[in-house]
């Protein structure tokens, strides 16, 4: 299953590299200031990609619920790193 979304910041390198490095302590990831992908396990990942309005965002899990529960930490963290700009995270799924 997967979800995306696209989100407005004026901070999206800041924000991706922030989170990579603070994800890369505990997971496999491969980042530039550009682009992001993150392997939580075998069944789950993350990519970011700067895009001139921000931030696009593709989250992918095996199951339904883990992907409900992928698409509330990967918010949750995003809004950390962002250092107080508030983030408008709206997720889109598909298949």
């Amino acid at each position: 299953m997967r979800a995306h979304a696209d989100i407005s910041t004026a901070s999206g390198s800041r924000t991706l590299v922030r989170l990579s490095k603070h994800w890369e302590h505990g997971f496999s990831v491969n980042y530039t200031p550009d682009q992001s992908d993150i392997r939580f396990d075998a069944d789950s990942s993350c990519r970011l990609l700067v895009v001139p309005q921000g931030l696009h965002v593709e989250i992918e899990a095996r199951t339904e619920q883990g992907l409900g529960e992928l698409e509330r930490v990967v918010a949750e963290h995003l809004q950390r790193m962002s250092r107080g700009e508030p983030l408008t995270v709206e997720w889109v799924r598909s298949g």
